[in-house]
C-alpha cells in the first residue's frame, strides 16, 4: 500500500501552481492552495494520513483536503506537541495510523515547527518495527516559486529523499562497523549504480561501473568473517583494498555516503588483507591473529573464540617445519590437537608419567610449555562456547566475555619470536 502521511495547520494558503518534474519523467503542473492536494495528483497513493491538532482538523485547509480527496483521508487527530509528553503522543498516534508494510511518501511543505521532524522520525521508526518503506520525501517550495505572467506562483516540489537515503546509509554503516555485516551496505551500492543505468540514456560513458564490484567484494568480506572462513576473509580483506581505490572516484560522484567511510574501509581491510594466507608463514599467523583482534574489536567473540583454537593449532605447523605435510590437512591438524591434548594431561599429572603419548617432536619445539598451558586455559574456553552451557558447572556469560577480551594478548605471545625463524610449510 502506498501512503501519503501528510499535515497541516491553520496558516493562510493562496493559490500555487506546484511543479513535480523528476529526472527522466514528464513534469506534472497542479494548481491548488493546499499542497496535499498536489501530492495526491502527483503520487497517486492508496491513502493519505493527515496528521492535524483538533483545531487544524476543523479548520478550512483541513477541510478543503477532505473535500478534495474524500475517503482517501484519513484524518488524524494529534496534541499540539507542547511538552515531551505530548511529542510522544503525536508519535505514538502516527505510528499507529502507519499500516505494516506500507510504502511511503513524506510530505512536510505544511508542517508546523517540530511537526516535519517528528513525522520523519515516526517513518524512520516504523520502518524498523513496522517494515514500511520510506519512498520520497517532498516538499512544495513555494519561496522558492516565480510569479509567472497569469499573475501565479509557480513553485518546484523538492525532492528530499536523499534524507530517506541518508538513514538507510548511516544504518548500513552501523551494521558493517558494529557487526562487519556488509548486505545492506552492499545493497545499497547495487542501488547506486542501477539507479544511474536506469535513468540515464547515454550509452554508459560516465556512469558508475565499480560500484557493484565493491559491492561484491564487501559482501565476500564479510560473509568469510561472519562465516569463520579466516583464509577466505584475509583474501578478500585484500581484495576490498585493492577495489578501494578503484572506486573512489565513483563513490565521491554517485554514491557520497560511502565516500566519507571509503578510507576506513580501506584501512580497516589493508591491516588484514594478504595474497596466499594459505602458505603457513609468520605473515599468515600474524594476519589470522589480526582477524581475532577483528572479532574481539566487532564484539564477535564466538568467532574469535574457535579460530583462537585453530590458530594455536597453525602455530604448532608452523613450528614443527614438516615439509611435504599439508598444513590444512585434517588428519595432521589432529596429530597436532591429539599431541597438545596429551601435553595437557601431563601437565594435569604433575609432569610425572609417560602414558600420555606426548611425541618427542611436541616437547622439542621451543615455547611448548607455555603453548600447553595456553591449550588448557583455550580448551576450557573453547568448550565453555561450543557446548552452549549445557552442564550444570557452565561458566556464565561474562566469564565467557572477559576470558575471550584476553586473547589476543595471550596468543601474541607466542608470536613473539625472531621473524628471521620464518619458513613458509
Amino acid at each position: 500500500m502506498l501512503v501519503l502521511l501528510t499535515t497541516g495547520g491553520t496558516g493562510n494558503r493562496k493559490e500555487v501552481v506546484y511543479r513535480w518534474a523528476p529526472k527522466g519523467q514528464k513534469p506534472q503542473e497542479c494548481r491548488t492552495a493546499h499542497f496535499p492536494i498536489a501530492a495526491y495528483k502527483f503520487f497517486r497513493p492508496d491513502k493519505v494520513i493527515f496528521a492535524a491538532t483538533q483545531e487544524a482538523a476543523q479548520h478550512e485547509n483541513c477541510l478543503k483536503v477532505k473535500e478534495a480527496l474524500k475517503d482517501k483521508v484519513e484524518i488524524v487527530i494529534i496534541p499540539d506537541g507542547s511538552s515531551e509528553d505530548e511529542l510522544w503522543e503525536i508519535f505514538d498516534v502516527v505510528s499507529n495510523a502507519v499500516p505494516k508494510g506500507a510504502r511511503i511518501i513524506l510530505d512536510i511543505t505544511h508542517g508546523y515547527r517540530s511537526q516535519p521532524l517528528l513525522l520523519f522520525g515516526v517513518v524512520a521508526y516504523s520502518g524498523r518495527t513496522k517494515h514500511t518503506i520510506l519512498e520520497r520525501i517532498v516538499y512544495g517550495a513555494l519561496e522558492a516559486g516565480k510569479e509567472r505572467p497569469d499573475g501565479l506562483i509557480h513553485a518546484p516540489v523538492f525532492d528530499l529523499t536523499v534524507l530517506a537515503d541518508l538513514l538507510e546509509w548511516l544504518h548500513a554503516v552501523d551494521t558493517f562497523a558494529i557487526r562487519s555485516d556488509a548486505s545492506k551496505l552492499a545493497d545499497l551500492l547495487i542501488t547506486a549504480q542501477d539507479r544511474q543505468w536506469a535513468v540515464s540514456r547515454a550509452e554508459g560513458e560516465g556512469l558508475p561501473k565499480k560500484l557493484k564490484t565493491m559491492a561484491r567484494r564487501l559482501e565476500e568480506f564479510s560473509d568469510s568473517v561472519r562465516l569463520l572462513r579466516p583464509l577466505d576473509a584475509i583474501k578478500a580483506a585484500a581484495k576490498v583494498t585493492d577495489c578501494s581505490k578503484e572506486v573512489e572516484q565513483e563513490s565521491a560522484q554517485w554514491a557520497r555516503p560511502f565516500a566519507h567511510i571509503l578510507g576506513n574501509i580501506a584501512r580497516e581491510t589493508a591491516e588484514l588483507g594478504m595474497e596466499r594466507p594459505e602458505e603457513l608463514r609468520y605473515e599468515s599467523l600474524q594476519r589470522q591473529l589480526l582477524l581475532i583482534k577483528h572479532y574481539i574489536h566487532k564484539d564477535l567473540l564466538i568467532q574469535a573464540v574457535l579460530l583462537a583454537r585453530e590458530w594455536v593449532v597453525s602455530w604448532v605447523a608452523w613450528c614443527r617445519r614438516k615439509d611435504n605435510v599439508d598444513w590444512l590437512c585434517l588428519p595432521y591438524r589432529e596429530q597436532i590437537s591429539n599431541a597438545l591434548n596429551g601435553a595437557a594431561k601431563h601437565l594435569a599429572a604433575g609432569g610425572e608419567g609417560t602414558e600420555f603419548g606426548v611425541p618427542s617432536w611436541f616437547t622439542e619445539l621451543p615455547q611448548s610449555g607455555e603453548v600447553v598451558k595456553l591449550w588448557v586455559w583455550l580448551r576450557g574456553l573453547r568448550n565453555d562456547v561450543a557446548h552452549c552451557a549445557m552442564n550444570p558447572r557452565a561458566a556464565g556469560a561474562d566469564s565467557v566475555k572477559q576470558r575471550a577480551m584476553k586473547l589476543p594478548c595471550r596468543l601474541a605471545t607466542l608470536l613473539e619470536l625472531d621473524q628471521s625463524r620464518d619458513t613458509t610449510v
